[in-house]
């Protein structure tokens, strides 16, 4: 299980357990309403934002992250989670890169047209399509 202790500094989450990331996966949908939504946004979300880029969380950790992302402002979602999003469409994962198409819906009034048509569009069509782009 995951502990959590209470610190000078904030909650500390620990792991408990040599399965942790399997654990912290199954348990994320509670996790995510037990702190306050300044917490999640400033400590929760980077740390579950560098799981999903580096770490390989998937889906399952990326369905957590644009859940804590739709309470952003415009500002913060363009700094935090736009950059991210964009790299994370010409990911190899391909579970990865369905649930982002399914998540489109959700994001795309967060993303300027800009960054949809230069740097979102091409990667959706060379991960659909990566025939066409063997000779570039």
């Amino acid at each position: 299980m995951i502990q959590s202790e209470n610190s000078s500094s904030g909650a500390i989450i620990r792991p408990s357990s040599p399965d942790f990331p399997l654990i912290a996966c199954s348990e994320l949908d509670g996790i995510k309403d037990d702190f306050p939504s300044q917490y999640a946004k400033g400590k929760i979300l980077p740390e579950l934002l560098k799981s999903v880029e580096f770490g390989g969380g998937g889906p399952r950790v990326l369905a957590v992250v644009l859940q804590i992302g739709s309470k952003l402002s415009a500002e913060e979602y363009d700094a935090q989670l736009s950059p991210v999003l964009v790299r994370l469409f010409s990911s190899p994962d391909r579970a990865l890169r369905v649930y982002l198409l399914d998540s489109l819906s959700s994001m795309i009034t967060h993303l300027p047209q800009k960054i949809v048509n230069d740097k979102i569009f091409p990667n959706l069509v060379r991960s659909t399509h990566p025939d066409m782009y063997k000779s570039i």
